[in-house]
């Protein structure tokens, strides 16, 4: 009797310890599965913190260059205004009656406020070094629409030297029977230094960066630029079949460059092109194929959808 009252005391501590064991455990458990809840409350609250403070400092940054946008026309608008009013002055004003120094002072006057008129929207300065983007390169000219005197290759970069006024258009994708628009570059005839001097077309001249060759995709392209300090950019991978690259301080001809040496815009079988005044928006569609470059607040977004991203 002893003995089996020896067991059962035995039997009732030994349970009691474990029973002692599992609250500890559970509550270990409790404990380190609150602390682990807190600590992603508190990446995911900085992270979102970080995020909003990101975006409103990239809003501000689209503000302001709206903001300088509009500054600009408005310069613009009285440069004009001044062009016009000196070209009335001297049709009014009797050239015999003037000396030649004011003849030349007006002219000269003339000239720098149409350059100043110019440089207000160009994307790049003098002594810039700009990258060549057409894919079968670029043709050196002895002078705007003048004869061949050399040549540059893809991704080849050029110095500028002057800015250009002698405008000049470029079809990359032309009407046929399956394109109902016109896609065009439109640019002007700029004084440039390769190996020698020359003018060439800015139309496929850039300040973004070419990738060293043209067999890349728009990931690659990001992983490329984003370190790059005159560019902010930013790439998402939505899914197998989306993906969304935005790039600051380039224009909507520039990114379809950019597109064009990844897809192939040129091929225009089954192809539909859309334009959107209203959006600022070009859409490429093929099928399981839709390209659209969108520019908004001070940046270009590139979006794809497709299922074969990886070309």
């Amino acid at each position: 009797m002893e003995n089996k009252e020896k067991k059962d005391d035995y039997f009732y501590k030994v349970v009691q310890d474990v029973e002692a064991q599992e609250k500890k455990s559970f509550r270990r458990s409790v404990l380190i599965s609150t602390l682990l809840v807190a600590l992603t409350l508190i990446i995911v609250f900085l992270a979102f913190k970080n995020s909003l403070s990101k975006q409103n400092e990239i809003e501000k940054k689209s503000d302001a260059i709206i903001v300088l946008q509009n500054e600009n026309k408005k310069q613009s608008n009285t440069i004009s205004e001044t062009v016009d009013a000196i070209e009335y002055l001297k049709e009014e004003i009797d050239t015999n009656s003037i000396s030649n120094e004011a003849k030349e002072l007006i002219n000269k006057t003339r000239d720098n406020l149409i350059h100043t008129n110019e440089a207000l929207f160009t994307k790049y300065n003098i002594n810039d070094n700009l990258y060549i983007w057409s894919k079968k390169g670029l043709v050196l000219r002895s002078r705007p629409n003048g004869e061949r005197i050399g040549s540059s290759d893809f991704a080849d970069s050029v110095k500028v030297l002057s800015l250009g006024s002698v405008k000049h258009i470029d079809t990359i994708i032309r009407k046929d029977k399956y394109i109902k628009n016109y896609f065009t570059i439109e640019g002007k005839w700029i004084k440039v230094q390769t190996q020698s001097t020359g003018y060439m077309f800015d139309g496929y001249l850039s300040k973004l960066p070419t990738y060293p060759d043209q067999n890349y995709t728009l990931n690659q392209y990001y992983e490329f630029i984003k370190t790059n300090p005159n560019f902010e950019v930013s790439y998402k991978r939505l899914n197998r079949q989306k993906e969304i690259l935005k790039i600051s301080n380039i224009s909507i001809a520039e990114a379809c460059l950019l597109c064009n040496t990844i897809y192939p815009l040129e091929d225009t079988k089954n192809k539909k092109i859309r334009y959107s005044k209203a959006f600022n928006k070009w859409e490429f569609i093929q099928p399981n194929f839709v390209l659209i470059i969108q520019k908004q607040k001070g940046f270009v977004n590139i979006i794809v959808n497709s299922n074969r991203l990886n070309r």
